[in-house]
């Protein structure tokens, strides 16, 4: 991002795709950065579009050139601020008839005037966006990162329940995660994925 090199980042829902754009933002804070190691880089400024099957060219556009007018007015003014295009749901606007990531292809080319990008999505995007980025995948979780993940949403109720224990959960955490995996693993249908990764943190909160 501090360099404008555009970044999608792709996986199914639940991988917490937004949540690693939402730490970059609340740590890139300029000076006032509660991160000693950040404070040396100008404050991130998103401009967020939503994509959708209704998505068109023209709104894309329209959120890059007022994030490339905001930059560049804060640039004769001096301050450093680094303006941003955050796209979320960049798939379905993929696949949607109006065809408007058709635009992004010069966008993500820009010599001059560069603006940063970063796009989620929740499926793969096609090859000729994927060559102009950096493509991020992040990939499904294991038997063993199922279990380490419910072990430590169980171990976080500790730090605001009193008298909470979580190691009395662990066996229960552990059955519940092998039986989520095999289901995500075993059944080859549509359904497959019906149940994503946001319902297993949700199954695993309600234990407690």
């Amino acid at each position: 991002i501090i360099n404008k090199i555009p970044v999608i980042i792709c996986g199914k829902p639940g991988k917490s795709k937004t949540l690693s754009f939402e730490i970059v933002q609340e740590s890139l804070k300029g000076k006032a950065s509660k991160f000693a190691f950040c404070r040396k880089y100008p404050p991130l400024i998103p401009f967020k579009i939503q994509g959708s099957l209704n998505t068109t060219s023209e709104e894309i556009l329209n959120v890059f050139n007022k994030g490339r007018k905001f930059q560049m007015k804060n640039s004769e003014k001096g301050n450093e601020k680094l303006a941003v295009v955050f796209m979320d749901e960049m798939g379905l606007a993929e696949i949607s008839e109006n065809n408007p990531l058709k635009v992004m292809h010069a966008e993500l080319e820009q010599e001059t005037d560069k603006i940063a990008f970063v796009g989620i999505s929740n499926w793969f995007i096609d090859a000729s966006k994927m060559n102009r980025v950096i493509y991020n995948v992040a990939q499904d979780s294991d038997e063993a990162d199922l279990i380490h993940t419910g072990e430590e949403i169980a171990r976080s109720y500790e730090k605001i329940e009193e008298n909470f224990n979580s190691d009395k959960y662990e066996y229960l955490i552990s059955r519940l995660s092998k039986a989520y995996y095999k289901f995500i693993t075993e059944k080859k249908d549509k359904n497959q994925y019906f149940h994503g990764s946001r319902d297993f943190y949700s199954l695993i909160k309600s234990i407690k």
